[in-house]
């Protein structure tokens, strides 16, 4: 930034850069000594950190220029062989010399420092204003799905009758029997036509597991709908991989409609066979005994529904007479044995096995001392 001693003895026009380090220098050069100097820079350390590199530049010239000064005056004095003391160098300064500058240098030298100023570190201008909390982006509210109709004008519920209650619970929650009644012949054929394209174990897997609730719902519907072929087989492999208790109330339900058809009774004493197995493991667990709700004629607690497997597998040959022997022992009104089984008594089944209970009383009163009594 600046020159050496011996640029300043040249005869050419001084810079503005020069012209004020004289004059800093000619204001605190008789107030300021060595120690202070330090002093000074001390201060500056603990104001502008620990990158004095400038100012310590700026420092070093300032001796230079009074040393260099001092020696000039002395110099010139003898030179002119006065004898009277020497003026104090803040006044032989007091009036500069006007620079004569050339012209555009002074510009040029201007916009090269004012871009140094810019580029350093520790001149570059700071905002210090208060800085603000970032605020929380404000989440929508999901709206709620509406699970049933809005209110009419007429009601002040969510109904605007008892009916139209009914309506949408038979359509969101239907009873098995209401399941069954909604197939379709082109059901049965998707399904049909979806098993026949399984050409091995696999892809026969994977399309047991891909079925919904509503697509299991047909299996036995289908089991009905045939007596022979290999479809037969490839649709009691899906029952085993998919069994469950839902499963059964569907199979049950088909085969109160479809009895007897030896297809479903088949499927039926499969999936009955996997669910007692799983009912033993789960009472190994706990003791726990659910008993069904009374609701009332062919209404059913079908959480608690009990296989028909506990009296006989529905394949076997005796399966309608091991029933009339379980009413005719365990004592049962024919209320109670359908409630506990969940049997329809306007349904095939429920049919087959009042007109057997009739023919089983009118055997014992013609037979017996002790005739049974009319269940249903």
């Amino acid at each position: 930034m600046w020159r050496d001693r011996q640029d300043l003895q040249r005869p050419e026009p001084d810079s503005p850069m020069k012209q004020m380090a004289r004059q800093l220098f000619a204001s605190e050069a008789q107030e300021e000594t060595n120690d202070q100097l330090h002093i000074r820079q001390a201060n500056l350390a603990d104001r502008f950190g620990k990158d004095l590199g400038p100012v310590q530049e700026l420092m070093a010239n300032l001796d230079a220029l009074a040393q260099g000064e001092s020696e000039e005056e002395a110099e010139k004095n003898k030179a002119e062989g006065k004898t009277k003391g020497k003026m104090p160098v803040a006044v032989a300064r007091s009036q500069p010399p006007e620079p004569r500058l050339v012209a555009g240098q002074g510009e040029e030298r201007a916009k090269s420092d004012k871009q140094a100023i810019q580029q350093h570190p520790m001149l570059r201008p700071v905002s210090l204003g208060r800085p603000q909390r970032p605020q929380a982006p404000t989440l929508a509210k999901a709206k709620p799905i509406p699970l049933a109709p809005r209110p009419t004008e007429r009601g002040q519920g969510r109904f605007a009758s008892l009916q139209e209650a009914l309506a949408f619970s038979r359509d969101r929650f239907p009873l098995p029997k209401e399941i069954q009644l909604r197939q379709k012949p082109e059901h049965q054929t998707w399904l049909l036509s979806q098993v026949q394209a399984c050409h091995n174990e696999q892809a026969l897997r994977r399309f047991a597991y891909s079925l919904s609730t509503q697509e299991l719902a047909i299996l036995f519907p289908c089991l009905a709908s045939l007596k022979t072929g290999s479809a037969i087989d490839k649709l009691l492999r899906i029952i085993a991989l998919r069994a469950s208790h839902y499963l059964y109330l569907q199979g049950w339900i088909t085969l109160q409609y479809a009895y007897p058809r030896s297809t479903v009774q088949k499927g039926l004493a499969l999936l009955c066979e996997i669910l007692e197995d799983k009912t033993l493991r789960r009472q190994n667990l706990t003791d726990l005994d659910y008993q069904g709700l009374m609701l009332g004629s062919d209404r059913f607690d079908w959480a608690s529904v009990r296989l028909i497997s506990e009296i006989s597998l529905p394949n076997t040959r005796h399966f309608m007479s091991t029933i009339i022997k379980y009413l005719r022992d365990s004592g049962l009104t024919g209320a109670e044995f359908f409630q506990r089984y969940g049997i329809y008594r306007d349904l095939a089944l429920g049919q087959a096995i009042i007109s057997q209970w009739d023919m089983a009383v009118f055997e014992s009163n013609l037979h017996s001392n002790h005739p049974l009594q009319n269940l249903f």
